[in-house]
């Protein structure tokens, strides 16, 4: 059985990282569009939406830290990781 105090540090710790991964998506995604606005390169447009997606995701699962209802997210998170993926796959197989 885990002890309580460290569950807590657990959550905390999540919630804290995945705050810490909405600005690192943030700032990938700024990076992607400055790049797209230069290129229009279809890669550079797959990255912009696989980075969308992965931020949806990030801040559902912020969400989801910080509510109860995690098996009401749950469902909205997986959804959005594999549409990223797929996504990321996609632009990478036609490179």
């Amino acid at each position: 059985m885990i002890p309580p105090e460290f569950l807590n540090v657990i959550i905390i710790s999540s919630k804290i990282l995945g705050i810490g991964n909405i600005f690192l998506l943030t700032g990938l995604l700024y990076i992607y569009w400055r790049s797209y606005k230069e290129m229009k390169s279809k890669y550079t447009s797959g990255l912009l939406f696989f980075a969308s997606f992965f931020l949806f995701q990030t801040i559902a699962l912020a969400v989801a830290l910080f509510s109860i209802k995690w098996f009401v997210t749950e469902f909205f998170i997986v959804l959005l990781e594999f549409i990223a993926l797929s996504i990321l796959l996609k632009i990478s197989w036609e490179r």
